[in-house]
């Protein structure tokens, strides 16, 4: 934790030394209209970076606006790999608020701008089985797997997504329940209970 808090500082003052005039991560209003114009000069990797040191330090709120900061001046410069990640990032603290509608949303942007970005791809199918959705999950798991060239394979160990993807733990879960093909907990009869067969997808 005092690393992490370390990093945060020492992010906060390289930020400070760009000058923009939202500069550390003290200065942000939960309910601020973004405005690219506070950020001016400031490097969105920087930001990014922080946005990540925010989440491992569980102020979400704080790394959505870093995210959001970072992916609005990535695609003012038509960065799109790097508007992805971050807004990736974006997304998935949303899912740590729950909030899942928006995160969701998030998510169809990344991809709108991005096709090939698996990650989103794959948490999509993770979400929408979740919700009952299951031939929008199937169809996305399908196109990470036989579509883009990373494809899917990460995504079968729950130890990668969570630790090295980051991925909040309720998705995490939902996505593990996606690959047993299993009913979503609020659809489910019984414990163990599987919609469908394990195809060779999983």
């Amino acid at each position: 934790l005092a690393d992490w808090q370390g990093a945060l500082k020492d992010y906060d003052k390289a930020i400070t030394l760009w000058g923009g005039k939202a500069s550390t991560s003290t200065d942000y209003g939960k309910n601020e209209e973004f405005d690219i114009s506070k950020f001016d000069g400031i490097n969105p990797y920087v930001l990014t970076f922080r946005g990540n040191v925010l989440s491992r330090l569980g102020d979400y709120e704080k790394a959505l606006r870093d995210y959001d900061v970072s992916s609005n001046i990535f695609i003012s410069l038509r960065d799109i790999a790097r508007y992805s990640d971050a807004r990736a990032n974006y997304a998935l603290a949303l899912y740590q608020l729950k909030r899942e509608d928006e995160a969701v949303k998030a998510m169809n942007d990344v991809i709108r701008k991005n096709p090939g970005y698996a990650d989103m791809h794959v948490a999509i199918a993770a979400d929408a089985w979740s919700r009952g959705n299951y031939v929008e999950a199937l169809k996305e798991w399908r196109f990470t797997c036989d579509r883009i060239d990373v494809g899917c394979e990460a995504y079968k160990d729950d130890e990668w997504v969570s630790t090295v993807r980051r991925w909040p733990a309720t998705l995490s879960s939902k996505l593990q329940q996606f690959l047993r093909r299993e009913i979503p907990e609020a659809l489910k009869g019984k414990p163990g209970d599987r919609l469908a067969p394990v195809t060779k997808y999983q």
